[in-house]
């Protein structure tokens, strides 16, 4: 395909996922932030017990 048809492609392409994604509206009314999550006991903190 040429340089040209591979522009204008793209173009088509782009401006559907404009539309589209503008019509998007995420429900977050339930999300729930978790902060501060532990991923290792506070005893070890990365290093080896003896």
């Amino acid at each position: 395909m040429s340089k040209t048809g591979v522009l204008i492609w793209r173009k088509i392409f782009e401006s559907g996922d404009a539309k589209r994604i503008a019509l998007q509206h995420p429900d977050i009314s339930d999300l729930e932030i978790t902060r501060d999550i532990p991923y290792i006991n506070d005893n070890e903190q990365g290093r080896k017990q003896e």
